[in-house]
């Protein structure tokens, strides 16, 4: 609860040291209850493209099994709904051919 609130306070240039090791476990953190709720935080404060690419990529690279995934389906869906559908595209296209 302690680094939510960091991540809340602190503006995104300030807390890179907490932004990199997150990307860096993104799938296993979205799996997680606890994980979850530090990913949607960080979800929410990047605004940098070079962050919110490197996190939309990764969420692509992961997007079948977080959506199988109660805890990671509530990561993609938090994606989408943060930084809308046309940014997202790349998941749709993901997991598309996965539905059909």
């Amino acid at each position: 609860h302690a680094l939510q609130k960091v991540i809340v306070c602190l503006g995104e240039d300030k807390i890179p040291y907490i932004i990199d090791p997150v990307l860096e476990n993104l799938s296993e953190l979205s799996k997680n209850s606890n994980g979850l709720c530090v990913v949607k935080k960080i979800i929410s404060k990047i605004s940098s493209n070079e962050y919110k690419h490197k996190a939309l990529d990764l969420f692509v690279e992961e997007a079948v099994e977080l959506v199988q995934n109660p805890y990671g389906n509530y990561a993609i869906q938090h994606v989408v709904d943060e930084w809308g559908s046309e940014f997202c595209e790349k998941i749709y296209e993901k997991l598309v051919p996965q539905v059909m």
